[in-house]
């Protein structure tokens, strides 16, 4: 083959995730959202009013909402074709990075108090459930805030034949270098069904020509950079 496209099959895609390489990020942004989350605690500690527990409705929204700012401005979640026309939560939930039922009851909770006159803040008890949910929902995506993988690796097991790609993510411009170990059952060089296209820029056959080292593109795809983006979050948690 020279340095074309090839055509792999989503097996490939299908095994346990290995973080190779993150970037840390400062952390200067996350512990703001704990100290908002704290200082809602402080205003149902000190409770004298339904007007006390409505400014801690507000102040776990925020806390809430400044986090999904901050993984949006890192992840880029809208400029994933696969889901396009899908809030956020949606998105990060078909990720499996969250699980977003509170955080809607949360932000609906939120609104009603802002928004109607005659609508009182939740009891004291609910406000409370609230802010243990704000809790974990920060920690949850901690992993996410304090470090960006750049690069992972998936390893599978097809017919018997290991097989081993490293994916570096580009978060910005979506772009997708695959390189790795495949064995030939798994390659076509002409377009199939069930397979994803990746544009060469080397190759080089391994002893026995069973297997075939490739580096290249992830040629725009919606089904592979789907699966693609649920493997890189997936690594995070390895």
């Amino acid at each position: 083959m020279d340095n074309g496209s090839v055509w792999l099959h989503f097996d490939v895609l299908s095994g346990e995730t290995q973080r190779d390489g993150a970037r840390y990020v400062k952390d200067d942004e996350c512990k703001k959202h704990y100290e908002i989350l704290d200082h809602a605690n402080y205003l149902l500690e000190i409770e004298k009013s339904d007007h006390d527990r409505a400014c801690a409705i507000f102040q776990l929204n925020r806390a809430v909402e400044l986090r999904d700012k901050f993984l949006s401005k890192i992840y880029h979640f809208r400029r994933i074709k696969s889901f396009k026309g899908l809030g956020q939560s949606e998105i990060m939930e078909n990720l499996d990075m969250i699980k977003p039922m509170l955080k809607g009851k949360l932000d609906s909770i939120r609104n009603r108090v802002m928004h109607r006159a005659d609508e009182s803040a939740p009891s004291s008890q609910i406000c409370r459930e609230l802010s243990e949910f704000v809790w974990y929902f920060l920690r949850v995506t901690d992993i996410y805030a304090r470090n960006t993988v750049e690069d992972f690796s998936i390893y599978s097991t097809v017919n018997g034949n290991g097989n081993q790609v490293s994916i570096t993510v580009n978060l910005e411009s979506r772009n997708y270098n695959l390189g790795g170990a495949i064995h030939k059952s798994l390659i076509n060089d002409v377009r199939t069904d069930g397979c994803f296209e990746v544009s060469l820029s080397k190759e080089i056959y391994i002893e026995g020509g069973e297997f075939l080292y490739l580096n290249g593109f992830v040629a725009p795809s919606e089904d592979a950079e789907k699966v693609i983006m649920k493997k890189y979050f997936e690594s995070y948690q390895d």
